[in-house]
């Protein structure tokens, strides 16, 4: 897979955090309103938050040539792919963008 693709990877995952993790988290799991509205309140907007991350380092990845400022953008998706949940999809697509960066 090439650095598009790992971008697009990346893309869709922090598209998944916010809508899936994010948006409609109490339509999936109502079992989170057990830990209390603060709670999953928190829990919603800390994913949102990392979607939005992931989708951030993923536009920085696509519009830029140097190694350093590839090497911020991978750790932003890996930072925003943490706090959206562990979406695997925006972490395959960060390790792919590291790769194809390197070579």
């Amino acid at each position: 897979m090439s650095k598009a693709g790992g971008i697009l990877l990346s893309i869709i995952g922090g598209i998944i955090s916010i809508v899936v993790f994010g948006i409609f988290i109490f339509v999936i799991y109502p079992e989170f309103l057990i830990f209390g509205r603060l709670f999953a309140i928190i829990f919603q907007s800390t994913t949102i938050v990392g979607g939005i991350i992931t989708i951030i380092g993923a536009m920085i990845s696509a519009f830029s040539k140097s190694l350093k400022s590839i090497k911020i953008a991978w750790i932003t998706i890996l930072v925003g792919a943490i706090l959206g949940g562990g979406n695997i999809l925006s972490i395959f697509g960060a390790i792919q963008i590291k790769k194809t960066s390197t070579d």
